[in-house]
């Protein structure tokens, strides 16, 4: 049956983009898993030890500082609609199972899972927006719900 909104340039885009996300959740799983040291570890504690003073910023860290938080603050708010099925889940968990959701009290497998789950929810967004949407143009229907999903990925990118 196919995708017929789909044309084959945007659908190649589209998987490119996917499998980009793919392998970067792959990768950031494995760190979590194995790769991070867990808290008390001795070498988290010689590393804090070997540094006297914090660094200080300056003026242009400030500047730089300001920019990112204020495209973060855009993206967040462009993302707001893709957090609904995560927050569901988590209130159904809550709700259903009595489970606490704390990030930092939550083991390595379940920090896992949970980017599972987000990468879950941003391929199944985009697969839905790719189905009614069509590819990406410069309806502004389309940029906008185009630009959740840029923020989305972002975020999991930046917050792994």
């Amino acid at each position: 049956m196919g995708w017929p909104l789909l044309s084959a340039s945007s659908l190649q885009i589209g998987v490119a983009v996917l499998s980009l996300v793919l392998v970067a959740a792959a990768a950031l799983l494995y760190l979590y898993v194995f790769a991070i040291p867990e808290v008390g570890d001795e070498r988290l504690t010689s590393i804090a030890e070997r540094v006297a003073e914090p660094l200080r910023a300056s003026r242009l860290d400030h500047a730089v500082g300001s920019i990112a938080y204020g495209v973060a603050y855009v993206l967040s708010i462009l993302r707001a609609p893709l957090g609904t099925v995560p927050y569901l889940c988590k209130l159904g968990l809550f709700f259903g199972f009595g489970v606490d959701y704390t990030t930092a009290a939550s083991s390595r497998w379940f920090e896992a899972a949970r980017v599972g789950g987000d990468v879950a929810n941003l391929v199944g967004w985009w697969l839905l927006v790719a189905r009614v949407v069509g590819p990406a143009r410069p309806d502004p229907m389309a940029v906008v719900l185009y630009a959740m999903l840029a923020a989305e990925a972002t975020r999991l990118t930046c917050e792994s």
